[in-house]
């Protein structure tokens, strides 16, 4: 397996309207039949047209031609332009069986990323809450044959079994330890990953569900993200380090949550410190937090974003 040096390039993203009254009442049925489940918080499905911004941002600062898919329950953002040639929308039937719709987890969508017909060899990962902020090049994602990968270079995982404690990041690169150790004999200490855009290989993807399938079965069978189980996008990752085709890197992205209270010092930072990073991820945090004290924050966030990326992209109805 080889990285080819083009630049067919796709963007992939993930994105829900929680505001759907119908997609509620789905979720709520469900989830009452699941029970307890981690994650179970409204912020995890709201949507604060974030997409609107990021594609703002890909408008802004990204050079590649390829196309734009956009993976949804069987939902449209009503500002965006679904005629423009570079638009796909993906129903979650179009990627995942029919035994494990309807989902609401993320892992789950994303075990089935790689089924996505047409899908480039090479594609970039992107949650709807991340933005570039510079123009990016080839060599951001991919370089010397290896897929580039970023990490939190401020946490390692010593944690050596999944927990209700921790965050799902953690759990899932805890459970990516022990497959690479059992599987692999793997034992290297394993970095946390940051919140940014993911260089994918399509043909990763497809020869570790073919090698692995019971993964990827799991990954998909939870409609709730869950304590345990596999996050196909950290264990990918660990497998192409195994490889021979990962590249590390630290420090080029910038996390932070909407509802921190150094929230306001954040975005001066930001608008005053352009083209620092490549990427910006603002973590919904409201936790359920009731809507007049979110309010505030979500104002906010949204004032932000509205200045940072004023200018309407052509990937937008209005």
């Amino acid at each position: 397996m080889m990285v080819q040096s083009n630049t067919a390039i796709d963007l992939v993203y993930t994105w829900v309207d929680g505001a759907d009254p119908a997609w509620q009442a789905e979720k709520a049925r469900y989830a009452h039949e699941a029970g307890y489940y981690l994650g179970n918080r409204n912020c995890r499905w709201q949507d604060n047209e974030e997409l609107r911004y990021s594609l703002r941002s890909v408008a802004a600062y990204w050079p590649f031609e390829g196309t734009i898919y956009i993976v949804t329950a069987g939902q449209t953002p009503a500002w965006l332009n679904t005629g423009h040639p570079r638009i796909q929308l993906v129903d979650h039937c179009d990627i995942l069986p029919d035994n494990v719709l309807p989902t609401f987890s993320s892992q789950a969508i994303e075990a089935g990323l790689h089924h996505i017909a047409g899908l480039s060899e090479r594609f970039i990962y992107m949650n709807d809450d991340v933005f570039l902020l510079r123009p990016v090049t080839e060599r951001d994602f991919y370089e010397n044959g290896r897929v580039v990968y970023y990490v939190d270079d401020r946490q390692v995982t010593d944690q050596q079994q999944v927990s209700d404690a921790v965050h799902a990041d953690t759990n899932g690169t805890v459970f990516s330890k022990q497959f690479m150790h059992r599987e692999y004999g793997v034992t290297q200490a394993f970095h946390l990953p940051e919140h940014a855009p993911r260089a994918m290989l399509r043909s990763a993807l497809i020869e570790l569900e073919s090698t692995h399938p019971a993964l990827f079965s799991e990954a998909m069978a939870n409609r709730f993200r869950g304590v345990g189980g596999p996050v196909i996008v950290d264990l990918l990752y660990r497998w192409l380090d195994y490889r021979g085709l990962l590249s590390y890197r630290f420090n080029q992205n910038c996390y932070m949550e909407n509802c921190s209270p150094d929230a306001a010092a954040h975005y001066q930072a930001l608008r005053l410190a352009r083209d620092t990073y490549l990427s910006l991820c603002i973590n919904d945090t409201s936790d359920d937090m009731s809507e007049r004290d979110y309010f505030p924050y979500q104002q906010q966030m949204q004032h932000f974003l509205a200045s940072y990326f004023p200018e309407k992209s052509e990937f937008e109805w209005n």
